[in-house]
């Protein structure tokens, strides 16, 4: 079994460090930042099929071994290098930066071996999967904790999708579905009342539980390969509300100038509700996006079966 994970990684924590850098000394004890741009992690996780105790074919890890590689850029920031001496602090640092790609790899290995552990060890248990068709697949029950309802009972089938969101906004990386607490939005545009604005490297957090948004999936029944049926979204249908506050922080407006800025933040801040609905729509249609192509990962996995009784 491989998983594959592309992701900006970030480490922050305390270092200690003496000796050679490369070919450049460094001693230094404080705080340190570590930015990796897209980097790829493959883990290779090979398994055998036993029985459980109740005679059903399952999948044991047995090892793992990993690889990675960065491709776009790293940035690293230690503090307190050379007891504070900021001549050579700066020299390592350019350094260590104009040469990320080699010290990345040359260094990576120490960074990751814990994280991909964890994820070996957390693996281990929804792993021990049932086979169908010859091919291994995670339950239903093992991923989300929901318990079967019927079709027609849509109360119910509600209840129990909505206990799942959190678990499902946490990503299932087994079945392709990403974490999406915290998401990465790609770079937007809008023009909304009069307002042109655009979003670089944006991050959204908190769809757990700090927003209602209420979504409406257009779906088809599809048979699978396999026979069996499953949902097949086809479009996607939003409406959201903010229950309880919003803060607004922008820099640099206004070229700068302090009162403008201060009257202007101060306007969005006391009229948050009003400012969320109207300009809020953009932001929440791109996590829309993310969220949709999750959803139909998550039913590309799972047949009809699986999910409720028929």
């Amino acid at each position: 079994m491989q998983l594959v994970f592309h992701a900006d990684v970030t480490m922050r924590g305390k270092y200690k460090a003496s000796g050679k850098l490369l070919i450049l000394p460094i001693s230094g004890d404080g705080d340190t930042v570590m930015k990796i741009k897209n980097c790829q992690i493959v883990v290779d996780m090979p398994f055998e099929i036993s029985k459980n105790k109740d005679g059903k074919d399952v999948m044991n890890l047995k090892s793992y071994k990993y690889r990675f590689d960065v491709r776009d850029g790293a940035h690293y920031q230690l503090s307190n290098l050379f007891n504070g001496n900021k001549v050579l602090s700066d020299s390592l640092h350019n350094f260590m930066n104009a040469n990320w790609k080699t010290m990345t790899l040359e260094f990576g290995l120490p960074i990751f071996d814990k994280p991909v552990q964890k994820i070996y060890n957390s693996a281990q248990v929804p792993c021990l999967c049932f086979l169908h068709q010859e091919a291994p697949y995670l339950s239903h029950d093992d991923v989300l904790p929901v318990e079967k309802c019927s079709l027609e009972d849509n109360q119910c089938l509600k209840a129990e999708f909505q206990k799942a969101v959190p678990v499902f906004m946490s990503g299932i990386p087994e079945l392709g579905i990403e974490v999406m607490d915290i998401m990465n939005l790609a770079d937007f545009k809008f023009d909304v009342s009069g307002l042109q604005f655009s979003l670089k490297n944006g991050k959204l957090k908190g769809l757990k539980k700090n927003i209602k948004i209420v979504f409406n999936i257009d779906y088809e029944i599809e048979k699978g390969d396999n026979g069996k049926d499953y949902v097949v979204p086809k479009d996607l249908h939003f409406d959201f509300e903010v229950r309880d506050n919003a803060n607004f922080q922008l820099t640099n407006l206004f070229n700068g100038n302090k009162e403008l800025s201060d009257i202007m933040l101060k306007f969005l801040n006391e009229n948050w509700k009003q400012v969320s609905q109207e300009f809020g729509r953009p932001m929440v249609a791109e996590a829309a996006k993310i969220l949709f192509k999750n959803v139909k990962a998550y039913f590309k996995s799972n047949p009809i079966s699986d999910i409720a009784n028929i």
